[in-house]
């Protein structure tokens, strides 16, 4: 909590200047630390930042100087100490520029548009219908140009007039979709593989679309068609359930059971007990039947629709089959889609899932090639295949083989060029056990992501030199963790463990660790009014010395449960302990019974105690900051001893 607390601090007050170095031109340098410059603008730019009034004067000016310079001299010796080559710095500091750097890694814009975009898609329910040819993405170039071509002459087929269903029935590999003629019913955003889904909202009711690629394999589908989203719908339902192969009359049974069980419901029995007692859905049951919130394409379509249909909250469906059994269901409760920006968190989550979630970061990948004029030649990954053998479907590929091919450049990133070498030992790197496939299909789909990686890690380098909003953060980070790693080292830390010099801080400095005048008083609280007036009786004995607090507790408290609802305590008081107290004076005696936040007390005012000193242990916290303080300022006239400071005095002046 401190550290964060401290470079919080740090970060807002105290932004070091040499990130903003630019003493060239008529820009004159205002400060010198040792061989370290800091011009009038660099220092200007910082101290407007920290300070509201419109035009400095020379008294802020100053004090800032001073603050400033105090600063960079921790900061100046923290690196002369060696704490920023510490691995603990090093990880630290990478690990927070590695979270600020991930935001400029990203073509926001692109990432907004197909949130947006995708949001609208949520405002629709479409239904589609699809014929599939399957083909795996680790699948030979044969084998998937043959899917390719068998998808595309099903695609000719229907342009020409042949019907759906006779061609689906020729070439179709989805069993499920095959019972349906391909019809794959109602579905919105985030329920089918993303090209399927980009493509389906492209089109218009009837039109085939061209063969889609997916991971599972090629699809064309057909638009038959969209309406307004249905929103959500919350209901509850009773199932009786029967096996998926059940046979007529097991179903027939189901039936009767269910139908017993809605008469119950249609004579006014409460349905959530029904549900707990006779419904299979047993998880549901637990909650008087109650789903989760659903909308398209979340349950199967018979159940869907039925609940759809009904047409207020309270109306209840009659008994439908579906495969899982017989359900009578009742609407609880509908909601419209929600507003873009309450569902922005959610859109944003579900593209973390599949393969929308680089959108960002391909758009800007896509933008540096473009800008640094990208070229490769990914020809030469096939010098690779000669080397390649069985190990790699083990994950165990070894790029030594590859040693020999640190001369074949695939492509350059500035001053930095890349090998099949290069290639190889990211390959070796990432390899992971897979299925057998043709070593080509292995060297296309790492070589795609060797690229990638190699573009955001150039784009990751430079950002310092793109930003500077960027860099003036990292060099904030930077600092803030170094002074705290010195203050902790050289201060705290020092002033925490050092008890024979806290000590002696303390005896030459005990006169201001004081008690003010104090007043002594036994305070008597309870929720309990008669166990108050019960001690208020015995507060004049107390007071003369014939009681004591345990014999008040004695006498009201005969059984133990109940010393537990009175307080009795004696104690001391300064001006402003207490506002009770402060407002009825300090002159000795007995209050009367007041009430204050459900308690019922009042005070027995002894006698008042003169100032006298606080011993160590009573301010310890607050003594231990002191000495750091005293610790800080030593150390400080040190580092202003050990380096040569140079402040033109004009400049400042002129400002």
């Amino acid at each position: 909590m401190k550290k964060a607390v401290f470079t919080s601090m740090i970060l807002v007050l105290l932004i070091p200047f040499n990130v903003y170095s630019q003493s060239k031109g008529n820009d004159p340098v205002i400060l010198t630390i040792d061989n370290q410059d800091v011009t009038k603008s660099e220092f200007l730019r910082i101290y407007s930042k920290n300070n509201s009034q419109a035009k400095p004067d020379r008294k802020s000016l100053q004090e800032y100087m001073d603050m400033f310079i105090n600063y960079k001299l921790k900061v100046i010796e923290a690196e002369h100490l060696g704490l920023d080559t510490a691995d603990s710095f090093l990880k630290e500091f990478n690990s927070y520029r590695d979270q600020l750097a991930k935001p400029y890694l990203t073509d926001t814009i692109a990432e907004d548009n197909l949130m947006h975009e995708t949001y609208k898609k949520m405002l629709e329910d479409v239904k589609i219908r699809q014929i599939f040819i399957k083909v795996s993405q680790s699948s030979s170039p044969e084998d998937t140009l043959k899917a390719y071509k068998k998808i595309l002459n099903a695609r000719e087929k229907l342009l020409k007039g042949e019907p759906w269903d006779s061609v689906l029935l020729k070439y179709t590999e989805d069993v499920y979709t095959r019972r349906t003629m391909g019809v794959v019913g109602y579905f919105t955003a985030f329920q089918m593989y993303p090209p399927i889904e980009n493509a389906t909202f492209k089109l218009k009711i009837n039109e085939i679309s061209l063969p889609i690629r997916t991971r599972a394999g090629y699809s064309i589908i057909q638009l038959l068609d969209r309406r307004p989203s249905r929103g959500e719908i919350k209901v509850a339902h009773i199932m009786i359930a029967f096996p998926e192969n059940a046979s007529q009359s097991a179903i027939d049974s189901a039936g009767i059971k269910i139908n017993e069980v809605y008469k119950r419901v249609l004579a006014g029995e409460n349905f959530a007990e029904l549900a707990k007692k006779y419904s299979d859905d047993k998880r549901a049951a637990a909650n008087g039947g109650e789903t989760n919130w659903f909308g398209v394409g979340q349950m199967i379509p018979d159940f869907e629709n039925a609940a759809f249909s009904l047409k207020k909250d309270g109306d209840i469906a009659a008994p439908i089959k579906t495969s899982f059994g017989w359900h009578i269901i009742k609407r609880l409760g509908t909601r419209p889609i929600r507003s873009y920006n309450d569902s922005k968190e959610m859109i944003k989550q579900k593209f973390q899932r599949d393969e929308r979630s680089r959108t960002g970061q391909n758009a800007m990948v896509a933008k540096v090639k473009k800008e640094i004029g990208f070229k490769d030649d990914p020809r030469k990954i096939d010098l690779l295949l000669p080397l390649m053998d069985s190990s790699i479907f083990k994950g165990k590929w070894n790029s030594d083989k590859a040693k020999d091919l640190k001369s074949s450049t695939l492509f350059n990133l500035k001053n930095t060029s890349f090998s099949v070498k290069d290639f190889a030992d990211f390959l070796a790197k990432t390899q992971r056990a897979t299925k057998p496939m043709p070593y080509s299909i292995i060297l296309d789909n790492i070589y795609k992501e060797f690229v990638y990686n190699k573009i955001i890690d150039f784009e990751n380098s430079r950002l310092e030199q793109l930003y500077p909003e960027f860099k003036y953060l990292i060099q904030e980070y930077h600092d803030g963790i170094l002074l705290f790693n010195l203050m902790e080292d050289k201060i705290w830390t020092k002033a925490a463990k050092d008890s024979i010099g806290l000590e002696k801080f303390y005896q030459e400095n005990k006169e201001q660790y004081k008690w003010g005048e104090r007043l002594r008083a036994l305070v008597v609280t309870s929720p309990n009014k008669q166990l108050v007036d019960e001690a208020y009786k015995m507060a004049e004995d107390y007071n003369s010395g014939k009681l004591k607090v345990q014999d008040i507790l004695n006498k009201i408290c005969k059984h133990d449960s109940l010393k537990s609802c009175i307080s009795i305590t004696d104690t001391l008081f300064e001006k402003g302990d207490n506002t009770i107290l402060d407002s009825i004076g300090w002159k000795p005696g007995i209050s009367s019974i007041v009430l204050k936040d459900g308690k019922f007390g009042f005070f027995v005012k002894k006698s008042t105690v003169a100032p006298e000193l606080k011993k160590l242990q009573d301010v310890k916290g607050v003594c231990i900051a002191d000495y750091q303080a005293y610790l800080e300022k030593l150390y400080l006239a040190e580092l202003h001893k050990k380096y040569k400071i140079v402040v033109n005095e004009k400049i400042l002046e002129k400002i």
